[in-house]
């Protein structure tokens, strides 16, 4: 399924029917989810709302710039790792950036949900992290991480990183 304009909201409630209806088959997953971002994700699936994106910083913007494009969030997503040819080295990264409290771990959640759910992605696995002290190591054990796409929360928060 590819999201279109307003196809969003319907994957978005099929998530919250699938999650509904086999509550227990993704008991373990949930509870995972849960252990990274300290809230109930069915509770995230119930009340998220789809954020837009832009390709730039809305403090950036002056007074005469042509105003940015606004884009679904999960659209932007889904259409980046739908490429046909495999992206130049360095490129097949896709950074989500805003302030704190914007959602971009309810985002990131919204995707591992879907994963879970078989809503999205397809032919790959989905690993849903929060960056820690452990966070490298554990990649590393990861079998064939060519296929994996790699949600990793909390790079704002990295300890390690600061005054680096």
């Amino acid at each position: 399924m590819s999201f279109g304009t307003g196809t969003a909201a319907k994957v978005i409630s099929q998530l919250r029917n699938r999650l509904k209806k086999k509550k227990s088959k993704y008991a373990e997953a949930l509870e995972a989810i849960k252990g990274i971002t300290h809230s109930d994700p069915l509770k995230i699936a119930k009340y998220y709302v789809e954020p837009d994106v832009q390709d730039r910083n809305p403090a950036d913007i002056k007074k005469n710039d042509v105003l940015p494009v606004l884009i679904p969030a999960i659209k932007l997503i889904d259409t980046f790792f739908r490429q046909k040819t495999l992206p130049k080295p360095g490129r097949n990264h896709l950074f989500i950036l805003s302030d704190a409290g914007m959602g971009k771990t309810s985002l990131l959640t919204i995707l591992k949900l879907m994963h879970l759910t078989s809503l999205w992605p397809w032919q790959t696995d989905c690993v849903f992290k929060k960056l820690g002290e452990e966070t490298i190591s554990e990649l590393k054990d990861l079998p064939n991480p060519q296929k994996i796409i790699l949600l990793l929360d909390g790079l704002n928060e990295d300890s390690l990183a600061y005054g680096r």
